[in-house]
């Protein structure tokens, strides 16, 4: 029994050092040509990017699906990345919605399938449920909205979306 309790002690020990010891990855944005070599190499239609703390998002759209990456690398500059993305789909849409609820920094990504609407569009704004708004001005057919989650414990969520021309005339509202 002695042996039995011993070598577990000692297993027990050698694990706890060998996780000590274990590199923990820290991430980062990628670098310009990091970014453009993952665009270039999966033939991605970019809408938008948007740098946040750890990450960039990539917004895209082509013929047949829309939706976002995430792409990111650790200290020995390895790049990881993750996708979400929808199928276009028969129904009539003035905008496309998309985003990540969780983590540090969550977003939402919109899309601008109605053109008369991008066009007259200067701001996105996000209304959250604490109140709080956050905006972003319209420079092209998406925008990548990031909110700040250091106080958030759940996933994020948002009230409404509201689409503002340059006279704050609203022009759509979701």
């Amino acid at each position: 029994m002695k042996k039995i309790i011993t070598l577990t002690l000692l297993l027990t020990i050698v694990l706890v050092a060998f996780c000590a010891c274990s590199e923990k990855l820290v991430y980062s944005v990628p670098t310009q040509d990091q970014l453009d070599k993952f665009i270039l190499d999966n033939s991605i239609n970019v809408i938008e990017t948007k740098q946040a703390e750890e990450f960039t998002i990539i917004l895209f759209q082509n013929d047949r699906k829309y939706g976002h990456y995430i792409l990111q690398k650790d200290q020995n500059n390895k790049l990881y990345h993750g996708s979400m993305n929808a199928a276009l789909g028969g129904d009539y849409h003035p905008i496309s919605t998309g985003g990540i609820a969780t983590g540090k920094e969550p977003f939402v990504t919109v899309i601008f399938n109605d053109e008369d609407m991008q066009k007259k569009a200067k701001y996105i704004e996000l209304t959250l449920y604490d109140g709080d708004t956050i905006k972003e001005e319209v420079v092209g057919k998406g925008v990548i909205l990031i909110i700040s989650n250091i106080k958030l414990d759940k996933p994020f969520s948002y009230l409404k979306l509201a689409i503002y021309d340059k006279d704050s005339n609203l022009l759509y509202e979701q």
